[in-house]
C-alpha cells in the first residue's frame, strides 16, 4: 500500500533535495554529504529501495550485494 505523506513531510523531503541539488551544482560539497541528503529525503519518503543503495554508497556494499558496476572502473562499464 503506498504510503500517504503529509504536507510538512513533502516540504522537508523538497527542502533537502533542493539543498542537496544546489551544493551539487555549486561543486562546494563532498559525495558524501550528497548522500546524506539523498539518504534523508528517501528516510522521509519512506523509499525503502533507495535507502538501501545510499547505506551501501554509505557504508561499502556487501559482497553478495556488489554488481558489475561496482567491480569494473566506470569507462569500462561505459562501453567508451
Amino acid at each position: 500500500m503506498p504510503r500517504k505523506f503529509t504536507t510538512p513531510e513533502i516540504d522537508d523531503a523538497l527542502k533537502i533535495a533542493r539543498e542537496t541539488r544546489e551544493v551539487l551544482l555549486s561543486g562546494t560539497t563532498s559525495v558524501e554529504s550528497s548522500l546524506l541528503g539523498f539518504y534523508t529525503v528517501a528516510e522521509i519518503l519512506g523509499e525503502e529501495d533507495d535507502l538501501e543503495w545510499a547505506k551501501y554508497e554509505l557504508d561499502s556494499f556487501p559482497q553478495k550485494k556488489t554488481t558489475q558496476l561496482q567491480k569494473e572502473p566506470l569507462w569500462l562499464c561505459s562501453g567508451s
